[in-house]
């Protein structure tokens, strides 16, 4: 661990503002320049933290180098004093401030007095870093509820950024069976998400394959990091929809084959808005965002330190790539029930519902009644057989 910052350009901003800060906090940029930028040493932490181990600056990084140079040497309680420190700093960001040692533009190039989406970024991979480190620090010590809940962040901040939609709205399909969890969605107006792990396919996500304590041990430095760290993938949910025109997507009859329950089901057409696409940070923790699968050829060793998050929830074989499938990801690491229903917003709606070739009558009636009372019901169409073209069903607005 131990890299913060991660560019150079950005001392050279500091520079230009050093006049404004304390003596201790020059030593400190001074020493990170000296050691880090100017050094080509192989240990450039152990001449960082002796450059700064007797400085004192309001500066969360100070307390993170200290923290991850302890930590390496398994003195633990220096490090967990030198990490709550930081964290401290970090939780309080002055955003206003541009000349403030504890401000949000410490170490970027450029401030504006508005933060930018690559400067939020940069921001919140330093946050991944400190609570990666005190994941880690805490499960040295025994402390694993604590590093749990370090590494639920760190979960949380590396896929704040992850969207892939610039889009105010976007409409997304759902092929489903007739049950009492499809009709609970519909009723109270929800989207379930589920772990991946539920899924019929183990090679659906590779999650499944990667995010486990035999391998993921191999990534942690300690044994006592795995445990805490792979339950914090345990509050990752998820829900698979399908991208793509109406008629393109709800006349692909494998979709209706794999999903609907052999054409006898439903396929829901959603209106998402940026709720579920550019969800804003919050102290909760929590967040929702729309990713597009990628399909591919290529090899992928799951023992590798090459796969993230990001790659595992949303890569899969080249032979599903008729499915055009968009993920809803989902982390809620305040809720422990596997399956929950997330709330359609006010801008989110149910806009159309398509019925499959074999649906019976009475399913059809039955979900037509769920919506007799809302004044913006959606539209109901039934697939029916083209007799010109058996392949290419018909859609018929009912």
């Amino acid at each position: 661990m131990a890299t913060l910052p991660s560019a150079h350009p950005h001392i050279v901003f500091k520079y230009k503002l050093l006049f404004y800060m304390t003596e201790e906090y020059k030593k400190f940029v001074s020493a990170y320049v000296n050691c880090y930028q100017n050094n080509k040493s192989s240990d450039k932490l152990s001449k960082l933290f002796n450059a700064i181990k007797d400085m004192d600056c309001n500066d969360f990084r100070l307390y993170f180098f200290k923290a991850s140079y302890f930590n390496k040497r398994a003195k633990y309680d220096k490090a967990k004093t030198n990490i709550d420190k930081s964290i401290n700093l970090l939780c309080n960001l002055n955003i206003s401030d541009v000349i403030c040692e504890n401000g949000i533009n410490l170490w970027l190039d450029d401030y504006t007095g508005k933060i930018t989406t690559v400067q939020l970024f940069h921001i919140n991979r330093q946050k991944i870093e400190v609570y990666s480190t005190a994941g880690e620090i805490y499960a040295n010590l025994g402390k694993t509820e604590e590093a749990l809940s370090f590494y639920k962040k760190l979960q949380y901040y590396t896929i704040l950024l992850k969207s892939e939609f610039d889009e105010d709205c976007i409409s997304l399909f759902s092929f489903r069976k007739f049950n009492q969890y499809t009709l609970s969605d519909l009723i109270e107006n929800k989207i379930t998400v589920s772990p991946s792990k539920f899924m019929n396919d183990p090679f659906d996500s590779l999650i499944n394959l990667w995010a486990n304590k035999d391998n993921l041990a191999q990534k942690c430095k300690d044994k006592s990091h795995a445990q805490p760290y792979t339950k914090s993938f345990n509050y990752f949910r998820i829900r698979s929809f399908c991208c793509g025109y109406d008629n393109e997507v709800v006349k692909k009859s494998l979709m209706w084959s794999h999903y609907a329950e052999e054409h006898m089901g439903f396929c829901i057409k959603y209106n998402l808005s940026s709720r579920f696409i550019k969800q804003e940070e919050n102290d909760e923790f929590e967040h929702s965002y729309l990713k597009k699968i990628k399909y591919t050829k290529e090899t992928i060793n799951i023992d590798t330190s090459t796969i993230d998050t990001n790659l595992a929830f949303a890569t899969k074989s080249s032979e599903w790539s008729y499915e055009n499938e968009v993920r809803l990801i989902d982390y809620n690491p305040n809720i422990e029930s596997p399956y929950y229903g997330i709330k359609l917003d006010a801008l989110s709606y149910i806009d159309a519902i398509y019925f499959g070739y074999r649906c019976e009558n009475q399913t059809i009636s039955t979900i037509k009644a769920l919506f007799n009372n809302n004044e913006n019901h959606p539209n109901f169409f039934k697939m029916k057989l083209n007799v010109n073209d058996v392949y290419n069903m018909d859609i018929i607005k009912i």
